[in-house]
């Protein structure tokens, strides 16, 4: 399961997966981040130490990271190394950390000022790597913080918005043209009423994307 929990300048990040093992054993595990920022890891109740590595070039496609722009492709990557007992049978494992959103500029003209939207990038590619069952499944929730203001608050506070999926055109997929259930606009969605969030889920079970990207307009 994925929850953004975003706002105006960052995005609460938890990750949290459903693990089962034949026996008890010890794992290290490595969670890729785009930036070096402190990480909270638990197995089970249990906190968990992290160490987290970088900057330095890594053995990765940049491409499938969604980085589209030169910025992006001239940024570093980190990794957040952990390492712990599992008990045999089913164990629950999670990850937290806050990113901070990007910003881009949008609808500039000669006629129009535009105006600044934030975005936020989550690569996904490496689930990948990990033996899953049939019919297991990518929960995503994001929350988005309601827009405050006078005239945020006279249209309802609800924020435009979208989530969208990638993957290097590169990679062979069985369908590159089929849309992705993590593609939606937020208005296109049901949303609940979180206290100040509004909530905006779906959920993938077959082909894993390289990322997902989110808009969030201010």
């Amino acid at each position: 399961n994925l929850q953004f929990l975003c706002g105006d300048k960052s995005c609460q990040v938890t990750a949290t997966y459903l693990v089962e093992t034949e026996a008890a054993c010890t794992v290290e595990l490595e969670f890729i981040l785009p930036l070096a920022t402190p990480v909270t890891a638990r197995f089970g109740e249990a906190a968990q130490p992290v160490q987290t590595e970088g900057p330095e070039p890594m053995d990765l496609d940049r491409s499938r990271t969604g980085a589209h722009w030169p910025d992006e492709l001239k940024a570093d990557l980190f990794v957040a190394t952990t390492r712990g007992a599992l008990p045999a049978g089913a164990s629950k494992l999670t990850f937290s950390y806050v990113q901070p959103l990007g910003y881009l500029g949008e609808g500039h003209s000669y006629f129009m000022e535009g105006h600044m939207e934030g975005y936020f990038r989550y690569v996904l590619y490496p689930l990948r790597e990990w033996a899953r069952p049939p019919g297991s499944r990518i929960e995503l929730e994001v929350a988005v913080e309601r827009a405050t203001g006078f005239w945020s608050s006279l249209f309802g506070g609800r924020r435009q918005g979208s989530c969208s999926a990638g993957s290097d055109p590169r990679h062979e997929r069985s369908n590159p043209n089929a849309r992705s259930p993590l593609d939606f606009k937020f208005e296109e969605r049901p949303m609940e009423r979180r206290g100040r969030y509004e909530v905006y889920r779906a959920s993938v079970r077959d082909e894993i994307p390289d990322f997902l990207r989110c808009k969030i307009e201010p």
